[in-house]
């Protein structure tokens, strides 16, 4: 399975420099949930994918970073977060809030490397 610590290893790297940060996946019986710290960007951003009807998944993502607000956002989407497929769109998702969030706080370009 793509999520079960099976070396899933997102890698984040500011202007081509290598930053570290901790990924934390869990996956249940009907949902995801991502979170993911950046200390050197001082953030954190929490990611819930929860399957609420056949095929429907409610998701919440909370940004939280030093000297902001929490920024929570908010939508549905379709999908069974218990295939891999859709988990790993799920992660991407995730991924790209942590990424924009970096880029944000840091001020510069910022990539993923998902260690697949």
């Amino acid at each position: 399975m793509l999520v079960d610590g099976s070396g899933f290893a997102p890698r984040f790297h500011c202007d081509g420099r290598a930053i570290h940060s901790s990924t934390v996946i869990e996956a249940g019986a009907r949902s995801l949930l991502a979170h993911t710290s950046v200390d050197e960007a001082g953030l954190e951003v929490h990611s819930s994918f929860v399957c609420v009807e056949h095929e429907g998944i409610v998701v919440a993502h909370l940004i939280v970073a030093d000297g902001r607000p929490p920024r929570p956002i908010g939508h549905e989407t379709i999908g069974d977060p218990t295939l891999d497929d859709d988990r790993l769109r799920l992660l991407l998702e995730h991924l790209g809030y942590v990424r924009d969030a970096v880029a944000e706080s840091t001020a510069g370009v910022v990539s993923v490397d998902f260690g697949l």
